[in-house]
């Protein structure tokens, strides 16, 4: 979803889509983990910075998610974050899809 609408769009679902991500993270099967862990990835790449005033929310469950013991969401999980934080403190372009297929 987050691919096909605009940037506007994704960020007024921010707030209850940041609700479900967390809850998400915390069901039994591991492909449901992964498929979160690959829509929070779509979903940064949709709204860039203005992830800001949400990460607050979602931090501490993205960071956990690195060391779940499914290996391709902690692979998910590890390769977004590791982009998003070289992002933000080298500037570079946040075309996350590019970098991490």
């Amino acid at each position: 979803m987050c691919d096909s609408k605009d940037e506007d769009t994704v960020r007024e679902v921010s707030a209850p889509w940041i609700a479900q991500y967390v809850n998400l993270c915390k069901d039994n099967e591991p492909r449901i983990r992964e498929g979160t862990q690959k829509a929070l990835r779509s979903y940064l790449n949709r709204v860039q910075r203005n992830v800001a005033p949400f990460l607050k929310r979602f931090f501490a469950h993205w960071f956990v998610a690195q060391y779940d013991t499914h290996p391709p969401t902690a692979s998910v999980a590890s390769s977004t974050f590791e982009v998003c934080t070289s992002i933000y403190l080298y500037g570079f372009n946040w075309n996350l899809n590019l970098i991490l297929c």
